[in-house]
């Protein structure tokens, strides 16, 4: 088991024993350091990799050979999150999430993997994104759509009130927007 940060730990992994999930040996943890990255924000497995996401970078976990030993790589020091509920895995294409500037992708093997924007025709809507609101952001897939729905804050809201829809099979996107005012009870109906 892998957790990270909490108050005075913030760039720190911790692991458990294996096979012992609840054992947490004193000197059983990563100090990521690297303050210009940030704090950590998330953890998502990512096949066979630990991807640790944190606000303005992200750095992967990786087994040697035997699986017994990590050593921690740097992913991207450009690019992070702090929209923790919008990580999600996305069979095909990678692991999904929000910034401040828009959607991006990690994707790509565990020696090779990168950080890039999944489509430049959204670039417009990251602008609307209001990144003190970011960490309110929330994403989900659907397997049986084959779609990845996120909503956010735009234009200094603090609720949710627009969205952007993947959709794997057309390699497209798709914007959401409330139908009527936020004062109106069927505001976020999207």
């Amino acid at each position: 088991i892998w957790l990270a940060g909490g108050p005075d730990y913030e760039q720190r992994l911790i692991y458990s024993a294996e096979g012992a999930p609840e054992q947490f040996g004193a000197f059983a943890f990563y100090e990521l350091g690297n303050i210009d990255a940030g704090d950590i924000t998330g953890l998502v497995p990512y096949y066979g990799v630990l991807l640790v996401f944190r606000e303005r970078g992200i750095d992967a976990v990786v087994p040697d050979q035997a699986g017994i030993l990590y050593r921690v790589s740097v992913v991207s020091r450009d690019v992070g999150t702090t929209a923790t509920n919008t990580l999600t895995l996305v069979p095909g294409v990678g692991v999904l999430f929000l910034t401040a500037d828009g959607p991006r992708v990690v994707s790509g093997s565990p020696s090779a993997m990168t950080v890039s924007s999944p489509n430049t025709r959204v670039s417009r809507e990251g602008r609307r994104i209001n990144e003190s609101a970011l960490p309110r952001a929330s994403a989900a897939w659907s397997p049986m759509e084959r779609e990845w729905w996120c909503h956010y804050c735009s234009d200094g809201s603090a609720t949710p009130d627009r969205g952007l829809v993947y959709h794997v099979d057309l390699d497209t996107w798709s914007v959401r927007a409330a139908l009527t005012s936020p004062s109106d009870p069927g505001a976020f109906l999207f």
